[in-house]
């Protein structure tokens, strides 16, 4: 029989971060929302230890076309996550892909099975969803789950705080004035800010368009190129980032 190819829902950054809050409430039901990074080990610990996946963390992975994959999720036979075994379990590295490879469990494991996959063949965009999703309207299916899983990825390593508070603790080591990341025309401020993004994607190993799209979707970034400012920090996001600089003195 033919595998048959099946579409993903098409959620959006709030929706994922619902499915993150559900995921915890159900693996942690007497535990706080983490304000700062989910434990994504523990995460793991506790999807294993109840037999919903099965993690293998000792094999290599193949790298077809000479591009190497560090993580892999699969439903044949059973939940199964594989991290490479080159990775370094204390390392940001496989945080991260251990991140994504959850967030594939969590968005798009009713989606795949023996029988069907999820195509990588360009969608035509209705006039709804370029509305509704912009460029990301006509990517494929397949391109669609990689976004959700980086999206997962970067919401559960970079919680709205604990963002701000990577954000604060870099301008205060730069010498600039704590609050939404300001850039214009200047090359100054692109090297700045260019230097904010590139040290939180480093120290996280999330790419460097990731970082920046979860900062700008969060309003923590005021980009005068484009001539207008994404958002604004509230009096409880400056009261937090104002609270973090105290403790850095």
């Amino acid at each position: 029989m033919l595998a048959e190819a099946v579409s993903p829902d098409r959620l959006d950054r709030n929706q994922i971060q619902k499915r993150i809050e559900v995921m915890w409430n159900h693996l942690f039901p007497r535990r706080e929302i983490p304000l700062l990074e989910y434990p994504v080990e523990e995460i793991a610990t506790e999807l294993q230890r109840r037999r919903l996946v099965e993690f293998v963390y000792d094999q290599e992975l193949p790298a077809p076309f000479g591009r190497q994959r560090y993580g892999e999720f699969t439903v044949s036979p059973h939940n199964k996550i594989f991290i490479h075994s080159g990775l370094d379990p204390k390392g940001a590295r496989f945080k991260a892909t251990l991140s994504h490879e959850i967030g594939h469990y969590v968005l798009h494991r009713k989606f795949l099975s023996k029988s069907t996959f999820i195509s990588s063949s360009p969608k035509i965009a209705t006039d709804e969803e370029l509305a509704r999703y912009g460029r990301r309207a006509g990517i494929s299916d397949l391109h669609w789950a990689e976004w959700q899983a980086n999206e997962f990825m970067a919401s559960v390593l970079l919680p709205r705080t604990g963002l701000m508070y990577r954000m604060a603790r870099i301008q205060k080591q730069l010498g600039l004035h704590v609050g939404r990341v300001y850039i214009d025309n200047q090359g100054c401020t692109q090297a700045d800010s260019g230097f904010i993004f590139a040290t939180i994607a480093m120290e996280t190993m999330i790419q460097f368009p990731i970082v920046f799209a979860r900062m700008n979707a969060l309003g923590l970034v005021n980009d005068k190129r484009t001539k207008r400012a994404k958002g604004t920090l509230g009096d409880e996001v400056t009261s937090t980032l104002q609270d973090f600089v105290r403790s850095l003195d």
